[in-house]
Order: structure tokens, then sequence, then C-alpha cells
């Protein structure tokens, strides 16, 4: 499938928080219409340079504190201020992907505030959070739990 790619020098940086359009069944054949947040935790291009793309942890403002204890959940004011989230935010860890870096999934807020599809970035006590998440994660997951 073909998209309109943003430049490669326009490639948010890791731990930046996106507005994007999530595929809720994690196939990029269609973008959904509804716009969410999303981690950045990696970029990368192809060899020729002109194909940018994301590594993206899903966020939703259903945050399940009960049911999913190994996600990470900005609810903290200054977190949320740091990462530009307007409310509690769960990035579900299971719903991770690689996306094009392209005008059909990431678009600017409707607001004067913001250059582009980047929000806000994640501050260093949520980078370590969301960094001890992982390993645990990865951890259990080899156990076997």
């Amino acid at each position: 499938m073909s998209w309109s790619y943003y430049p490669v020098s326009t490639l948010p940086a890791p731990y930046d928080v996106v507005l994007c359009q999530f595929p809720e069944d994690l196939d990029l054949q269609k973008p959904p219409l509804k716009m969410r947040p999303g981690i950045v935790l990696q970029t990368a291009h192809s060899e020729e340079g002109f194909i940018p793309e994301v590594r993206l942890i899903y966020g939703t403002s259903k945050t399940k504190l009960q049911k999913r204890p190994f996600d990470l959940i900005v609810m903290n004011n200054q977190a949320m201020y740091d990462a530009g989230l307007n409310r509690a935010t769960r990035f579900d860890l299971d719903k991770i992907i690689w996306m094009p870096w392209a005008a059909e999934f990431f678009k600017k807020p409707d607001h004067p505030h913001y250059y582009g599809p980047v929000i806000g970035h994640l501050n260093d006590n949520t980078r370590r959070l969301l960094g001890h998440l992982l390993v645990e994660r990865d951890r259990r997951r080899r156990a076997g739990l």
C-alpha cells in the first residue's frame, strides 16, 4: 500500500508522545478514524532513507487499573502535562507495532500550540517506570506467568 510519508527528518524521538490513528486490530490496511495517543519506542527508515516508520505503544483513556497492572498508566498531573495528555491514559504494552510515519496515521492536533503529531514527551520518572514494566513483563513471559 502507498502512504503519504512524512520526511525522515521529522521522525519523532523515542519516548515522544504522538497523536495517531492506531489500528484497533493491528492491521495497517485501513487506519481507524479515532485519534489516540501513542508512545514512540523506536524509529527506523529504509536503506534508501525514504520510508520512515515508528514502533509505537497504543494509548487509551480506559485505564483498567485492577485488570492491567503491568501496563503503563500515566495519571500523575506533571507526567500527564509533560506527555501532552489531558486525562489519565493507559498504554497497553500488549499492543506495540511498527507503523509508517505517514499522514494517514499521524495527525497534527487541531490547536495552534502544536506544529506536528508530537504532543509531548515522557518525563524521566515515567520513562524509568516504562523500562521497569517492560523488563518485568519480559521476565514474567519467560517464566510462563
